[in-house]
């Protein structure tokens, strides 16, 4: 008689251990699921604003930025949007150069638990339109304001084009408004395109400049 109390006193824990088990696992089920409700994402903030301006040592004869307006000045930043887009320049020796360029926006941050995430910082990019083809750099809206991509050590390009100019025994003009112009293209030699690529590449950016130099004939 004690034995079978025991067996049945044994199999009712059992039973109740079971149960309480399967009670447990819809519980934390929830539980989790009220977690991640709580900690997951929210909305995405707004995206930032690009902007573009040209700038140069000495003003290039011609320019075609279909994405700016038809009288550029240099260092002003004109609204952009990203993407890849075409441009082309003589610059001031003569050298005619066609392209492709890529703008990016810097995308807002996921949000939290409901919150939307923080916007994304505005870009201000610059393209200077060299003898020796187009660069990009951009600064960003925020405390530091400083450039993402600094000219290189040693010579800069400034003295560089000074340098090319004097060699050349040229005086270029510097630092004036253009209008957009076409370029006579029987004038260079379209035979032996020169290839060019500028890309740079860091924490959250790329600077992408593809295309070709054509020399005058």
């Amino acid at each position: 008689m004690v034995q079978r109390d025991s067996v049945t006193s044994g199999k009712l824990r059992g039973c109740i251990g079971m149960n309480l088990r399967k009670l447990r696992v819809p519980a934390l089920a929830a539980l989790a699921l009220a977690l991640l409700l709580l900690v997951g994402c929210g909305p995405q903030g707004d995206d930032g604003t690009s902007y573009l301006a040209l700038d140069w040592t000495y003003t290039p004869i011609t320019i075609d930025f279909p994405q700016l307006p038809v009288v550029v000045a240099p260092g002003t930043y004109y609204w952009h949007p990203e993407g890849l887009y075409y441009g082309e320049y003589v610059a001031w020796e003569g050298t005619w150069w066609r392209f492709n360029y890529e703008i990016e926006v810097d995308e807002g941050a996921w949000g939290i638990g409901g919150i939307t995430g923080a916007d994304g910082a505005d870009r201000f990019y610059t393209m200077y339109l060299y003898s020796w083809g187009p660069e990009l750099s951009y600064v960003e809206l925020s405390g530091s304001l400083g450039l993402v991509q600094p000219p290189p050590e040693g010579e800069s390009p400034a003295a560089r084009e000074q340098a090319k100019a004097a060699a050349l025994d040229l005086r270029p003009a510097s630092a004036r408004s253009l209008a957009t112009g076409s370029v006579d293209a029987s004038r260079y030699d379209l035979d032996h395109p020169q290839p060019y690529r500028y890309e740079r590449t860091g924490p959250g950016y790329r600077f992408l400049i593809e295309g070709q130099g054509y020399r005058p004939l």
